[in-house]
């Protein structure tokens, strides 16, 4: 079996901005949240939302559940990255604005968390097929 890619391996962004002036639209909001958390997306901030997904297959049958689940009202992107640009993100959560002014400002990427090692999976698969090829002899 291949490796897995890091350019195959998908990340998903929801974006939204939802009106919230009337009792019915706030409740639209609460359970486009709702829905989202359900299946399976992080608060990255207060309206943007992430997942992670092992291929590009997998995000898009997401894409068109959060397609059926959207209000018809408001506004929401969704953004695709595969984990090789994602890892180039640069957060700046909680730094003091001295740190940030300095002529050569440190970039901290964070650490991510991610379902599972990609070098352990390789190997359980591997592993898998001599044990496969094993059987069959």
């Amino acid at each position: 079996m291949k490796p897995i890619s890091s350019y195959r391996i998908m990340w998903l962004f929801v974006f939204f901005d939802l009106p919230v002036d009337t009792e019915a639209r706030r409740k639209a909001h609460a359970k486009f949240r709702r829905d989202l958390l359900k299946l399976g997306f992080s608060m990255l901030q207060y309206s943007v939302y992430m997942k992670h997904f092992p291929t590009r297959e997998k995000a898009a049958n997401f894409i068109k559940k959060i397609i059926r689940l959207a209000p018809s009202e408001g506004k929401i992107s969704i953004l695709q990255v595969t984990d090789a640009q994602f890892k180039n993100i640069v957060n700046i959560w909680n730094v003091p604005t001295s740190s940030r002014m300095s002529k050569n400002p440190t970039l901290n990427h964070p650490t991510i968390p991610f379902l599972f090692d990609i070098d352990d999976l390789t190997k359980d698969n591997n592993d898998k097929t001599s044990n496969e090829q094993q059987e069959d002899k």
